[in-house]
């Protein structure tokens, strides 16, 4: 027999006590978890993770900084998430922001929790960003990057039309990519820096 109480501590009185931080303490490293999402954005562009057969499966399609999380790995994707208007991506806005379009708006297929509806789904390049919010953050990012670029070389270039605008954006951002990857590991190989490893 089992002594003890016999209902379930309130959780709320539980994080209070045990998990509730009243000090910042830094992480030993030095790092933080939005490396690790950033990490973990910037690899699946290698590894096109392949849910659909199961954990581990990758599409085997080819590596290398393509920026395929963004773009999709496909072309019918990438179609899907082009607005085909001066070389930007689908975006909608929210309160004023610009965030990855809709499922609803972009119909592409998402991996989500469930219970997400697909309005409140975003349309992003790779599938399985839609399970960890810091993937999505990034993936924002670099729409908002995306078009950007975009606006500035549509004001260089006003004869260009939108694959030309396209095309090259997504090489510059390619390269953006490309550059913070080699930042890194050049910097690891002058001076180890927290949270930056090879």
């Amino acid at each position: 027999m089992t002594t003890g109480r016999k209902g379930l501590p309130d959780p709320e009185v539980l994080v209070e006590r045990l998990l509730k931080r009243r000090t910042f303490r830094p992480d030993p490293q030095g790092s933080n978890v939005m490396f690790a999402f950033f990490a973990q954005h910037f690899t699946h562009q290698f590894f096109k993770t392949y849910n659909r057969m199961g954990l581990g499966f990758t599409k085997a399609l080819a590596h290398g900084v393509d920026a395929g999380h963004i773009y999709g790995d496909s072309l019918d994707r990438q179609h899907t998430l082009r607005l085909f208007k001066d070389g930007k991506l689908k975006y909608q806005l929210i309160d004023g922001e610009m965030y990855p379009p809709s499922v609803a708006d972009a119909p592409v297929r998402m991996s989500y929790p469930p219970g997400i509806p697909e309005e409140k789904q975003m349309a992003i390049g790779q599938e399985v960003f839609g399970l960890l919010p810091g993937l999505g953050l990034y993936a924002t990012l670099w729409l908002r990057e995306h078009n950007r670029v975009c606006d500035i070389l549509k004001a260089e270039h006003p004869t260009w039309d939108d694959e030309q605008l396209f095309q090259t954006t997504r090489l510059i951002v390619i390269g953006e990519l490309d550059t913070m990857k080699n930042m890194c590991v050049t910097l690891e190989l002058l001076e180890p820096i927290p949270g930056c490893s090879t």
